[in-house]
């Protein structure tokens, strides 16, 4: 049998070419059922056009000889004959049309306003929620919500929301006095928090506080407390037990000894630091001594003996400013060193002669010789004299000025702010012409002598012994 030769005509050029053996399949299957000697030429071209199509799911179009595809007919050979798709039918969707630059910058313009709006309103209101947050933590919480360890607060009659917004801060109850107070006063609970004694803990809220200070206990037991100045803290614990704060002095003398529950006043602290290095037998008596400041006191009864030692620290803390310890630091002394003087110089003289005596004490001091203040000695001597004698004079002790140089252990009293005054700013014409000496003139007016040099001042104690020492047998 004649073997098949399988080829497509183009139909403007009749060149036959060869095709693939599988495209010639499709293409000869399609002529099979026709012969060109049964029918006319153009009516079997239609049939396999029609044919073709059906077989290679082409949609139907009418039958155009221009794009027919052929094979010319050949002796002993199949022709087959196939038409070529169309190639735009093939093409993927066009994409989709692009708007123009114009049109685009315009929906942006239209769209930017709004978009910066939003972005305004997500910005602010993130920063609000982070700030009301930072606001809460710093401010408005609780010190510290683990300690509920309740401790007893004092709130003295007469105190301003001020005052009392102070008290609590100090004692660390609350985080900022300005904060608390601003929050009393738009709860609008400022004429309901009365004074008394409290107790509050670190752990307690703000509405917690003003809730306790609306109903604080003993607040009809009060009493005015009058410590004068250059007061001792014996003498003090005295007189608090006499206008019935306590029954006794025994825990206030024992708390004043080593300031043990008052160690976060920065003054204290820094005495307890000051004596832990020294030798115990040059420790000082008390390490409140000269720091807890003469004045009255509006104090209610059965107080405890810190409450009344932390109120007295405070009013210290209050009268000797930073002014003061600037001025303290351009001497070249601590303010440990400032109080001590003050002591001395409080227990000396009347007010009139403070800064002529300290003029005298800093020209000592600068020229390294011992204060020999009478007053250091009444202080540790078991007896107070006005004169003592040379065995007495020669008692060793911290405190001795007379045979130990410079300042003594620590304060001998509780200074007031004029003494504490004179301390720091000592008469500038006693400095300037170099007085070393003073001594009692007549002691039934406490007048105050002053002397440059020592024959001078030899001169007037011997003018005026005889007038003490009497002085003295009176008042045994």
């Amino acid at each position: 049998m004649p073997k098949k030769i399988h080829t497509y005509v183009d139909p403007d050029g009749m060149e036959p070419r060869r095709e693939s053996h599988a495209h010639s399949r499709r293409i000869g299957d399609a002529r099979e059922p026709f012969s060109f000697e049964e029918q006319n030429e153009e009516a079997e071209r239609e049939l396999i056009s029609q044919e073709v199509r059906a077989n290679m799911d082409f949609e139907e179009e009418p039958y155009d000889s221009d794009t027919a595809v052929y094979d010319a007919p050949a002796e002993d050979a199949d022709v087959k004959i196939r038409r070529k798709p169309n190639k735009s039918s093939f093409q993927p969707p066009a994409p989709p049309e692009k708007k123009d630059g114009k049109e685009k910058f315009w929906t942006w313009k239209r769209l930017r306003p709004a978009a910066a709006i939003g972005i305004a309103v997500v910005i602010v209101t993130v920063g609000i929620i982070l700030g009301l947050n930072y606001a809460y933590a710093r401010y408005f919480s609780p010190v510290d919500e683990n300690n509920t360890e309740m401790m007893e607060i004092a709130i003295p009659p007469d105190s301003s929301l001020t005052e009392i917004s102070e008290i609590l801060e100090e004692n660390g109850i609350i985080r900022s006095a300005k904060i608390f107070k601003y929050y009393v006063d738009f709860s609008d609970m400022s004429s309901k928090i009365m004074a008394g004694t409290v107790k509050l803990s670190p752990s307690m809220s703000l509405d917690d506080i003003i809730n306790v200070l609306k109903k604080p206990t003993d607040v009809t037991n009060t009493t005015n407390v009058m410590l004068p100045e250059g007061s001792t803290i014996e003498q003090m614990g005295d007189k608090l037990v006499s206008e019935g704060i306590w029954r006794n002095d025994t825990a206030f003398l024992a708390m004043a000894k080593d300031g043990a529950g008052l160690e976060d006043n920065p003054f204290i602290s820094a005495v307890i630091e000051k004596e832990n290095a020294k030798p115990e037998d040059q420790r000082r008596k008390y390490v409140l001594e000269g720091y807890l400041f003469p004045e009255t006191y509006n104090m209610f009864t059965n107080s405890s003996e810190k409450t009344v030692a932390t109120r007295l620290l405070d009013q210290f803390s209050k009268v000797f400013t930073a002014e003061y310890q600037e001025r303290a630091e351009e001497l070249g002394m601590t303010v440990d060193e400032v109080v001590t003087l003050a002591s001395i110089i409080e227990k000396e003289a009347k007010e009139a002669d403070f800064k002529k005596v300290s003029a005298v004490f800093h020209n000592r001091l600068k020229a390294d010789m011992t204060l020999g203040s009478c007053a250091t000695h009444q202080y540790f001597m078991p007896v107070k004299k006005l004169v003592y004698n040379s065995e007495e004079l020669a008692v060793d002790s911290p405190y001795n000025t007379c045979i130990n140089k410079g300042l003594p252990a620590g304060p001998i009293c509780n200074p007031g702010k004029a003494a504490i005054e004179a301390a720091l700013y000592p008469d500038e014409e006693l400095i300037k012409d170099n007085y070393l000496y003073f001594c009692l003139g007549d002691p039934a007016t406490g007048e105050t002598l002053f002397q440059r040099t020592a024959e001078e001042h030899e001169a007037a104690k011997a003018k005026w012994s005889p007038v003490w020492e009497e002085y003295q047998n009176s008042m045994n």
